[in-house]
């Protein structure tokens, strides 16, 4: 583990890589873990807005290390159709490219200009009142990126996992390796690589999901109070 992150810390200075046949222009690292490495880049086209690389040292068709396999997962989960929103949109399909000789695979996201969970909180000081507001538009997001990936579940929701994005103040939900979802057929659809519309098609949807998924009342609940 060691030796493949300091493999790809010395290609830092790379300033461009080739990925499905689109040079991007490398411009700053914008966070590393277990999954992966996330670069900010440039397409390198007039009119198009950054994008953000996530990669990780390996060749498609090796056996498939963890991380690895994680993020092909997301790269398919990325390419949901009709997300609006809750989660970052897949630009490219996951790849081989070289970066600084070495073979690495990744695929190229929508990037979100924002800031983490508790650093944005920690920057705008927010009340009280305003914290609880942003708790449930995170809650609601939450609800409907696993409604619309046809019942997928995080698994791997932290404070760094919700970006909230600068313009908008909406919250985005980022790092979906770990995904699975409440179905257990679409789990072995997806471990065999299909991709995500079509396994949630094929489901009928998430029509058999439980109860709560589709935002169903609990019995014998109290009202949910408001924020005044």
């Amino acid at each position: 583990m060691l030796q493949r992150y300091t493999v790809f810390m010395a290609a830092a200075s790379l300033k461009e890589i080739i990925l499905g046949k689109k040079r991007y222009s490398l411009i700053k690292k914008l966070g590393t873990g277990w999954q992966g490495h996330v670069w900010l880049a440039d397409p390198s086209q007039a009119g198009v807005p950054l994008v953000a690389i996530k990669c990780n040292p390996g060749r498609l068709g090796e056996p498939a290390a963890d991380a690895g396999h994680r993020l092909e997962q997301e790269c398919r989960l990325g390419h949901c159709d009709d997300l609006g929103g809750p989660v970052p949109e897949c630009l490219s399909q996951f790849e081989e490219f070289e970066l600084d000789g070495q073979p690495h695979v990744g695929y190229v996201r929508e990037y979100i200009a924002g800031l983490p969970l508790l650093e944005y909180v920690n920057a705008h000081s927010l009340s009280v009142k305003k914290r609880l507001e942003l708790f449930r538009d995170v809650c609601q997001t939450v609800h409907k990126a696993c409604v619309q990936m046809g019942g997928m579940i995080h698994r791997y929701l932290k404070p760094d996992n919700i970006v909230i994005e600068q313009s908008s103040n909406c919250p985005y939900i980022i790092d979906w390796g770990m995904a699975k979802s409440a179905l257990p057929a679409a789990n072995e659809m997806m471990n065999s690589g299909q991709d995500v519309n079509t396994v949630v098609g094929d489901l009928g949807g998430c029509s058999d999901l439980p109860s709560w998924s589709h935002g169903q009342a609990v019995a014998n609940a109290e009202a949910r109070p408001t924020l005044e």
